[in-house]
């Protein structure tokens, strides 16, 4: 997402995203700046090894901004989505 830090997190929860990705946390991982890091549903991060943000501009209800401080951004994302997938996120009811 291209918008100011302190909209993302809102908007994430808004859309109810399964994940977003900040450009600065983007560019910041191409260069090898930082490490990989984006928004996503708070209670996965601990099973995933991932710590999340303590700043209330990155941490609300349901989502913060987590850094993975071992992990490339794709693999990441693909273990976050495997879980995020598992936990039963964006299932609808059959029937």
């Amino acid at each position: 997402m291209d918008m100011p830090r302190g909209e993302v997190l809102a908007r994430t929860e808004e859309l109810g995203l399964a994940a977003s990705v900040q450009s600065p946390d983007y560019q910041a991982w191409l260069s090898g700046r930082g490490p990989a890091a984006f928004h996503g549903r708070a209670a996965l991060a601990a099973p995933l090894g991932a710590t999340t943000s303590d700043d209330p501009l990155e941490r609300g209800a349901r989502y913060a901004r987590l850094t993975f401080p071992h992990a490339d951004l794709p693999t990441a994302l693909a273990d976050y989505l495997a879980a995020l997938t598992a936990s039963g996120f964006g299932r609808r009811p059959v029937g």
